[in-house]
């Protein structure tokens, strides 16, 4: 029975834990940002690592051990992450786009460059207040040209 308290104990804690970091529900082929604590001596400072998820461990985020596999090509050499979530150093995990790919893995991608290796990707608006029909940006919305409006203005 005291096994089974010190589970539930443990499960209250992971979720009070991730309820208060900012994880957003990522899956393989999405575009990602990753905002990690680093401490350089006595200096701590935030380090981001933007790239594609290509893999995750342990089911969802609002599981105990869930990490991810983020990774980019910087100088024509790739590098790859395993960020695991629930790790105090992970302050958030942001979705810059969401993928589609038909595999949970996406090893494939390690070889390929250019066209070969898209994945297409649709941006996530962070604006969800927006009106619909918008653009998102002011200054073009503002200066669309609209016939009546603009023969009342020379009238």
């Amino acid at each position: 029975m005291s096994g089974k308290l010190l589970l539930e104990y443990k499960q209250k804690l992971f979720s009070a834990a991730v309820a208060a970091k900012k994880v957003d529900h990522v899956k393989p082929g999405d575009l990602v940002r990753v905002s990690t604590r680093v401490s350089d001596g006595a200096v701590v400072r935030i380090a981001r690592f933007e790239g594609r998820c290509i893999g995750t461990k342990s089911g969802s985020p609002s599981q105990s051990g869930f990490s991810i596999l983020v990774w980019r090509v910087v100088d024509n050499v790739g590098i790859k992450r395993w960020f695991p979530v629930d790790s105090p150093a992970v302050i958030e995990v942001s979705l810059l786009g969401r993928g589609r790919a038909r595999r949970a893995k996406l090893y494939y991608l390690y070889g390929r460059r250019g066209k070969s290796a898209r994945i297409r990707t649709t941006k996530v608006s962070a604006d969800v207040g927006k009106k619909p029909g918008g653009s998102g940006n002011v200054a073009s919305d503002s200066n669309r040209s609209d016939p009546a409006a603009s023969q009342s203005d020379q009238a």
